[in-house]
């Protein structure tokens, strides 16, 4: 709750920003701001990720920022959204790190179910050799460090076997498929 306290401050430059765009020229600017609503978005759905452990989605992140849905206004551009979401997967990898240190053997396994099913979701999308493609990359790297994290606790016998089952199964349908890509 906190967290999302500090939001006040976005909510209240995106006002203002909307406020000075003038009407009908918001595609005009729009990369302007591109970026920023990108790294906003980020952290909008890390504090939101950091709530419940589940992936926020785009409304959520926009009521969270105070942005309007109209497309003719101030708003988060769903790949504004996706690149967030990348950004996501590589801090979620960082935290995975971490909190082994921290002792908590438990939240690298959620991570990398949670990274395993957004990697999932963004190879169904027919991405173009764009930035959303370059940061979609990285979320292979980010899954593969989660997943090496994951591995070295359970060798070390640290992660309840029932939790670590789970996830390799997924992991080991998902290397299926990407074969089965690569056959095509």
């Amino acid at each position: 709750a906190k967290a999302e306290e500090k939001f006040s401050i976005v909510r209240e430059s995106s006002a203002a920003l909307d406020g000075k765009i003038p009407e009908g020229s918001y595609w005009k600017y729009s990369q302007i701001w591109s970026s920023t609503n990108s790294w906003v978005s980020f952290l909008a759905s890390y504090t939101l990720y950091l709530k419940d452990e589940n992936l926020p989605n785009i409304q959520q992140v926009s009521d969270l920022l105070g942005m309007s849905s109209n497309p003719n206004q101030l708003h988060l551009d769903l790949e504004e959204y996706l690149i967030g979401l990348c950004h996501l997967c590589n801090e979620l990898s960082r935290v995975a790190v971490n909190s082994v240190t921290s002792q908590d053997y438990g939240r690298p396994v959620r991570i990398a179910e949670f990274l395993n099913s957004l990697n999932t979701g963004f190879r169904l999308l027919n991405l173009k050799n764009d930035n959303l493609r370059k940061r979609f990359d990285s979320i292979k790297y980010d899954l593969k460090k989660v997943e090496e994290v994951v591995y070295d606790l359970s060798i070390r016998g640290l992660v309840n076997k029932e939790e670590e089952g789970e996830t390799v199964s997924k992991q080991e349908a998902v290397s299926k498929e990407e074969a089965g890509d690569v056959k095509d």
